[in-house]
């Protein structure tokens, strides 16, 4: 299976109903990696059906990827400043029925805002929105290790020949070691291994040369924005973790079985002291003398 679809239906995109099976995406991934198969299985749309809740930072970053990618087609406008109301709550829920992201009427001019500054302070920095493909989807398949094929999918926000751009908007996108593990801790390079496996397999001969990008725009005043990279160790980490939930899902799917964080009849998990705890008792058994009375 291969196929490039640029504008794709986003509805049947976050169904999973553009393949004939299931198929694993770098979300998925992260999910049966950070937690466990029974997690992604029941966030899966074929098999529990039930997506983890939309966080804060969750919502603000689909309503300016969709301002960016998407011209803002698929929002909707809730003439309501908050969700309290039956009827705010109802007009919510449609939107959301049809496919449609709510933005309260309070919040949208500022999402407007946030967005063209964004644009204005990339431009700066020689980075153009506009010249790219937008939201292209690409489906195809990975191999496991054992030599079955998995179904895979992709929605890249920003194409450009030989380049891809993923959006990210955050609270901080300082550069330095907070930002370092923000991104090892929320997976993006499994995305970026994800993503560019994705687009060698629709231009093989472009293997190893294509660059994975992430355009992070800071969710407060002046909306600064940083475009990162991931290094080549960081990349390889990416790549190895992509493998590795390739092959677990294979397993998960052939064998239909998804365990959960531990297995029936297992020991029960044993809790270590971390390091900073134990210096902590020794320093206290220190200032109370090791007979354990004052001194």
């Amino acid at each position: 299976m291969l196929d490039y679809i640029e504008h794709p239906d986003l509805d049947m995109y976050f169904a999973d109903a553009m393949t004939p099976g299931e198929t694993l995406s770098q979300s998925t991934a992260k999910v049966l990696l950070q937690k466990s198969p029974h997690h992604a299985w029941a966030q899966h749309p074929r098999y529990g059906g039930h997506p983890r809740k939309v966080s804060v930072s969750m919502k603000l970053g689909s309503i300016i990827d969709e301002l960016l990618t998407n011209d803002g087609r698929r929002l909707m406008v809730i003439a309501h400043d908050d969700y309290r109301k039956a009827d705010a709550k109802a007009a919510r829920d449609a939107a959301i029925g049809v496919g449609l992201i709510p933005v309260k009427q309070n919040e949208y001019a500022d999402m407007q805002d946030m967005a063209e500054r964004a644009r204005k302070n990339l431009l700066f920095h020689g980075v153009d929105l506009e010249p790219s493909k937008k939201q292209v989807c690409i489906l195809w398949d990975e191999l496991a290790s054992n030599g079955n094929k998995v179904q895979c999918k992709a929605l890249i926000d920003f194409l450009y020949p030989g380049l891809i751009r993923d959006l990210k908007a955050t609270e901080s996108c300082a550069p330095g070691r907070q930002l370092d593990a923000k991104c090892i801790r929320f997976g993006y390079p499994i995305q970026a291994a994800a993503y560019l496996s994705a687009l060698e397999h629709v231009y093989p001969d472009d293997a190893g040369r294509i660059r994975f990008e992430n355009v992070w725009i800071e969710d407060d005043w002046p909306h600064e924005v940083l475009i990162s990279e991931m290094s080549g160790e960081a990349l390889q980490y990416g790549r190895v973790m992509w493998q590795r939930a390739v092959d677990i899902w294979e397993e998960c799917t052939r064998t239909n079985r998804w365990p959960g964080y531990q297995q029936r009849g297992s020991a029960p998990y044993r809790v270590e002291l971390p390091s900073w705890a134990s210096e902590e008792m020794f320093n206290a058994l220190d200032e109370e003398g090791t007979d354990g009375t004052s001194e």
